[in-house]
């Protein structure tokens, strides 16, 4: 499905809409050039799932954990930024993989293929392209 977002409240819309129907055990890839939109799509996915904690980029950090509640159930969020990251063995490292076997975790990790490369590990996939200032294009692959 390919949506053009013009602006910023579209895009939480549609990430809004796409929490409600994650449930844990889901891992999302998120695709697109520097400044596409991809972190305030997470920011807004986070507070669709009900997250009130502030959703900062883990660029620096590679990996932050957000809990929240699902169906009376604890469960957690995982945002992976894998801009700086090499091969599977980095994200071994950062414990992404632990975190991927673990059916009470959503994960959503930005630029999957620096990791994965073409084997996109079954992730649910949103492709993003910067149109202009206020336009992107997201295209939703599962």
């Amino acid at each position: 499905m390919e949506i053009t977002s013009k602006n910023l409240k579209e895009t939480c819309a549609i990430a809004a809409n796409l929490a409600h129907k994650a449930k844990p055990g889901d891992h999302f890839g998120l695709s697109g050039d520097l400044g596409s939109g991809k972190t305030a799509f997470v920011k807004c996915f986070a507070r669709g799932l009900g997250i009130a904690e502030e959703i900062t980029s883990p660029t620096f950090v590679v990996l932050k954990v957000y809990p929240f509640v699902h169906n009376f159930s604890e469960a957690k969020l995982v945002h992976v930024d894998a801009y700086r990251l090499e091969s599977i063995k980095d994200a071994e490292a950062v414990g992404l993989l632990e975190f991927m076997a673990d059916p009470s975790v959503i994960v959503v990790i930005e630029w999957p293929e620096k990791i994965f490369g073409s084997d996109n590990r079954n992730l649910k996939m949103i492709n993003f392209e910067y149109l202009d200032e206020e336009r992107r294009k997201i295209n939703i692959h599962f």
